[in-house]
């Protein structure tokens, strides 16, 4: 097995890592968000994108993980040259899949859990009303 230093190497050079990056763009254009703004709002600074474009830098860990939470696709799916399109019913059928599939694993589920804890019944179903009611906002855009 090759060290990971010796792959990175080895996909910079086969282009690889503009896929990322062209992904984030691509994604970003699909929500209508400028990819600075998208960066601020995963609490990224703002030349985050930046360094992913002109140091053909690849997230790793945490901070794929929370791209891939952001525009609700997968971390496969980011690294991957396939077309991603955000607004197909097969994609939210299969998003909401995988997105409760990786809910436990998720950096938005652990700040969502350790809020919780101490939270009564009354918040926890005040929170799922928020949810609710911004989900229905969404499906209306």
């Amino acid at each position: 097995m090759l060290p990971e230093v010796s792959f990175r190497k080895y996909a910079q050079k086969q282009g690889v890592t503009f896929v990322f990056y062209d992904q984030f763009v691509d994604l970003c254009a699909q929500k209508g968000i400028a990819p600075t703004a998208a960066a601020l709002k995963m609490g990224f600074s703002k030349a985050t994108p930046t360094k992913w474009k002109n140091f053909k830098a690849v997230p790793r860990g945490d901070t794929l993980h929370r791209v891939a939470a952001y525009f609700g696709v997968t971390e496969g799916e980011l690294l991957s040259d396939d077309p991603i399109q955000l607004n197909s019913a097969k994609r939210e059928k299969d998003g909401n899949l995988q997105l409760r599939e990786n809910l436990r694993d998720s950096y938005a589920f652990r700040i969502l859990y350790d809020t919780t804890d101490g939270a009564t019944e009354a918040d926890m179903l005040e929170a799922a009303a928020i949810i609710a009611r911004r989900k229905e906002e969404r499906s209306k855009k």
